[in-house]
Order: structure tokens, then sequence, then C-alpha cells
């Protein structure tokens, strides 16, 4: 198991005024009824200080297969609660509001992340899923 020193602070990408402009756009689209889809979110989790400070905090590994990877060839951020959609959860418009938090990413490699977790995100039985920003995510289990 990869031991994680505390998070570090949130990168200035993630803080910038052309991420808040996208929040804003994704929380406009779905108070007007639309589910957000994947052309919705531009990826700025993939620059460098977003995706290179993941990766060095989770010391060049893999989350989910723990393996060392290579941070330019075969590094994903992972969005560990679905951004656009939740398999098998057809109604659920994922968990756009959760898109650009810090919190929510974990670094993945390309086949872990794409091959096998993709948009699943199982609760175990009991679990309330969150559907929105104020939604309480403790509840979801």
């Amino acid at each position: 198991m990869i031991k994680l020193r505390s998070r570090p602070q949130v990168p200035k990408t993630l803080k910038s005024k052309r991420v808040t402009e996208i929040k804003e756009k994704l929380s406009e689209k779905v108070r007007d009824g639309i589910k957000p889809n994947k052309k919705d979110f531009k990826p700025y989790w993939l620059e460098d200080d977003v995706r290179k400070t993941l990766w060095k905090h989770h010391n060049e590994k893999c989350c989910y297969c723990e393996r060392k990877r290579e941070l330019k060839r075969e590094s994903d951020v992972e969005h560990y609660r679905p951004k656009a959609g939740v398999t098998g959860e057809e109604n659920h418009m994922g968990y756009w509001w959760l898109a650009y938090e810090w919190n929510n990413y974990l670094y993945a490699c390309k086949p872990c992340n794409q091959g096998h977790k993709a948009n699943h995100f199982p609760l175990m039985d009991g679990g309330i899923r969150a559907k929105g920003p104020a939604d309480s995510l403790e509840d979801e289990r």
C-alpha cells in the first residue's frame, strides 16, 4: 500500500480564472437540466503543476496497481468520483462539481484508469449517492 504524506497545496492551475469560468458554465448547464458531457470539461488537471505534483505525491506510483510509472508516458489523473457520469446510474449527471477539485484526484496509470476504473463508482449497501454540490459525500459509503 502506498503511504501518502498530507496532500500538497492546491496547484495554481486549479485556482485560475479559466477553471473558475469552466465551473460556472458547468453549474449553469446543470441548472438548466442538461447533463454535462466529456466535451464540457477542459482537461486542466493534465497541466504540469497538477499532474506532476500528484505524481510526486503518490511516490510516482499508480494508486491502483502501485507500479512505478513514468510521468510523461504512462500517467493519468484519476477522478475518484467520475466527472461526467457513473456507470450503472443512467440518471446521474456525474460528479461534475468535483471535476476540478484537488481532493478528488488520484494519480493512476492509463491502463488502470481508462481500462478498469473508468466511470465506475459503486456504493456499499445503504450508501446515499450525492447528486449535487449540496449533498453529503460522507453519506455515500
